[in-house]
């Protein structure tokens, strides 16, 4: 006789089966016949700014975490995370850098 947790666990693992089945036969077939979106750039520089900001920001409230945090562990993760978001800051300044010399050339 079977218990109740084995069927059911039955159950779940056949419906995600059935699901992958699914996706398999119609995912792939709508994948296929949806168009990609146009290359819009006129907004990037403006959407890397934002990013910048709030990268800002959020550095900005994690010194004031460390200044008042007195567990060394919380204060040492901070800085690590502030450190990684300084390069983030910098690849993003690399993406405006980028994006303005894309302008440039379609402007040319």
């Amino acid at each position: 006789m079977m218990t109740h947790s084995y069927v059911s666990m039955s159950i779940t693992i056949a419906y995600r089966q059935m699901s992958v089945l699914y996706y398999c036969r119609h995912g792939f077939e709508r994948e296929m016949s949806m168009k990609p979106n146009p290359d819009d750039r006129s907004d990037n520089v403006k959407k890397i700014q934002k990013h910048i900001n709030h990268t800002i920001r959020n550095m900005e409230l994690a010194e004031e975490m460390i200044a008042k945090t007195d567990d060394p562990n919380q204060r040492q993760a901070l800085i690590e995370k502030n450190k990684r978001r300084e390069q983030a800051l910098e690849g993003f300044r690399n993406e405006i850098r980028e994006e303005a010399k894309a302008l440039k050339k379609d402007h040319d």
